[in-house]
């Protein structure tokens, strides 16, 4: 007898072309087994692709690109988007990382997950510091969370001076995040203090870089994505007219974004899993930053904006690997964002009337994570109350 494929749940009506690709990734993830993906299936929800939900697909047009400085010798370029940043996500970028910049961010990427995989005791710079074991800390807090993440301190870099790292980063969830789920709640919550185990699993995974281990290319790149997201920036709007005080605001930001005002490089090992859930990044806490560079640095995945006011906005972007986009101004303090992964569909068939074969060939098929082992690198720069001050961000959230 002939065999065919399981139709797919049928799909909401889509209004447009440009939600399509969301559209697939979200009903993946409702269809998804809840031991792969724990809370996806259920943040998947909230994202609302019917008429009462409007959202806009960033295309981009890799044929043409904003003219940079001529020192960028390697062609590090901003990428013209399409379709028009809405004003509620203003200060997201997107460059196309160089070849010759992603290939020296590739290496110190790999050294670092290979300290880290390796649990490398460190000893600390400052002798008031004492050698560590470095270990992967768990991006929700969670300590059965597989999605793993760790910070690396490099020289010349206001990270690297030992009060910055221990005085002035509380690097644990914000309470009553919405990214934990209540299972990580519960198991949190029996860890007695949670902060401080938190606090204490993070401390863990910091890694603070000799000079010697951090070559002149790895310096140049970061230099390289400071400078065209900071001509981003400095970028005025023409068709809509600007206050003053906006455009002040983005110049402040944009010399926050050099090399010297690097705090951390944190890696992000996503783990076959198919969401980083829709969060804002609180900058009292584990989101800390004035400006945000996150560079895909294998696979691909779609980028989930949300505005946090409830006025029912989005905007999805794809980001591939060797691309790099920038949260600043509202798009960093006053809109979440989070992860779809790509995702390779496990193909289940069946026999007409066999069921016997087909829970058999189900069940193999669950054993399977079609999730891409999707990788991004953060680069976080300036404190908050040192550069730009925090009400900057908390006037947002208090609307």
């Amino acid at each position: 007898m002939g065999r065919k494929k399981i139709r797919p749940v049928k799909r909401q009506k889509i209004e447009t072309e440009e939600q399509e690709e969301v559209a697939k990734a979200i009903e993946l993830l409702q269809q998804s087994p809840n031991d792969f993906v724990e809370a996806a299936a259920a943040e998947a929800t909230r994202i609302d692709l019917t008429k009462s939900d409007r959202w806009i697909y960033l295309h981009r047009d890799t044929s043409v690109t904003s003219t940079q400085s001529s020192t960028i010798k390697d062609e590090t370029r901003s990428i013209i988007l399409k379709r028009k940043i809405p004003r509620w996500l203003s200060g997201l970028a997107l460059a196309r990382v160089s070849e010759t910049d992603f290939v020296n961010l590739k290496k110190f990427f790999q050294m670092f997950k290979d300290y880290v995989d390796s649990n490398t005791i460190r000893k600390e710079v400052s002798s008031s510091e004492t050698s560590t074991s470095t270990q992967w800390a768990s991006w929700s807090g969670a300590v059965d969370d597989p999605r793993k993440r760790s910070f690396g301190f490099l020289p010349e870099t206001k990270g690297y001076n030992p009060d910055i790292r221990n005085k002035h980063l509380d690097i644990t969830m914000p309470t009553g995040s919405s990214t934990t789920t209540e299972t990580e709640k519960h198991t949190l919550s029996n860890n007695g203090n949670e902060d401080e185990n938190e606090r204490a699993r993070n401390k863990r995974a910091f890694l603070v870089f000799d000079k010697s281990e951090i070559s002149d290319g790895v310096v140049k790149a970061i230099k390289n994505l400071c400078l065209v997201f900071r001509e981003n920036l400095l970028l005025k709007d023409g068709k809509e007219e600007e206050k003053d005080d906006e455009y002040d605001y983005r110049v402040r930001l944009a010399n926050c974004l050099r090399y010297e005002n690097l705090i951390a490089a944190q890696p992000n090992l996503h783990a076959g899993r198919a969401l980083l859930p829709a969060h804002l990044d609180d900058p009292r806490k584990d989101g800390f930053g004035v400006v945000i560079l996150t560079i895909g640095m294998k696979d691909s995945g779609t980028i989930i904006f949300r505005d946090a006011k409830g006025l029912h906005q989005g905007v999805a972007m794809r980001l591939h690997q060797g691309e790099a986009y920038m949260l600043a101004d509202r798009s960093r303090d006053a809109c979440t964002h989070g992860v779809l992964a790509d995702y390779q569909p496990v193909c289940i068939e069946r026999s007409n009337g066999d069921e016997e074969e087909e829970e058999k060939v189900k069940s193999q098929a669950n054993t399977q994570l079609p999730f891409s082992e999707r990788e991004s690198l953060n680069l976080r720069f300036g404190l908050h109350d040192d550069i730009i001050p925090m009400s900057m961000v908390l006037r947002h959230w208090d609307d």
